[in-house]
């Protein structure tokens, strides 16, 4: 086997040893709940009211961060090799963009909790509604400060659980980061050294004839 492979392969098993398996297991139970809590508490916003939402931010974000934890969790159980490592970094990755995406959008809402993100038409269609429908609780409510002070508390809980998941996407590439850089120098150490990689000479000795 060429000296590079058996570099490669030796880099590769390092990384295997030094990844912290127990430690990404709880990133992903917490990336798992996060996503629930963040899907849980768009659905609480819809029923508050469905005129003052926020894009469905916590819908369509919902879905890469879904496809993290699965992947975070076949990482720990079904595939404990760097490749499947170095796949959940990027969906680490796009996760972390989108924690920010959602981030973003509940943090403009907060700024703007009375406006309605929709397009003209569709917003004073949901505002004649409003008028038009009695006795229908909070789901098309404008007014109540009960109602408000609800959908600004899911929104920011749904803002709050958009850091944790951005939390645990950075924790995840500082582990990668630093499992990556100690399987790097433990095969440089396991590497063979000029002088021993050298082969000694061997010198030929002439057997004296027998008689």
């Amino acid at each position: 086997m060429p000296q590079h492979t058996q570099k490669y392969y030796r880099k590769q098993q390092n990384f295997n040893d030094r990844f912290p398996l127990s430690v990404v297991a709880i990133l992903a139970v917490i990336q798992m709940l996060t996503t629930f809590s963040i899907i849980g508490l768009e659905i609480g916003h819809i029923v508050y009211n469905v005129r003052l939402t926020n894009l469905f931010v916590g819908f369509w974000a919902s879905l890469p961060f879904t496809i993290l934890w699965i992947s975070t969790f076949a990482n720990v159980c079904c595939c404990r090799r760097r490749s499947c490592a170095t796949h959940t970094l990027v969906e680490n990755c796009i996760s972390f963009i989108f924690a920010f995406i959602l981030i973003g959008i509940n943090a403009a809402f907060l700024r703007r909790p009375d406006a309605c993100f929709f397009t003209e038409r569709v917003c004073a269609n949901l505002y004649r509604l409003n008028y038009d429908v009695k006795n229908f609780g909070c789901v098309l409510d404008d007014k109540s400060p009960h109602c408000r002070n609800v959908r600004l508390t899911l929104i920011k809980a749904q803002l709050a659980s958009g850091v944790i998941m951005a939390v645990t996407c950075f924790l995840y590439f500082i582990l990668y980061g630093i499992t990556t850089v100690k399987a790097s120098r433990s095969t440089r150490h396991q590497a063979p050294t000029v002088t021993n990689a050298v082969m000694t000479p061997v010198y030929q000795h002439r057997v004296q004839p027998t008689m």
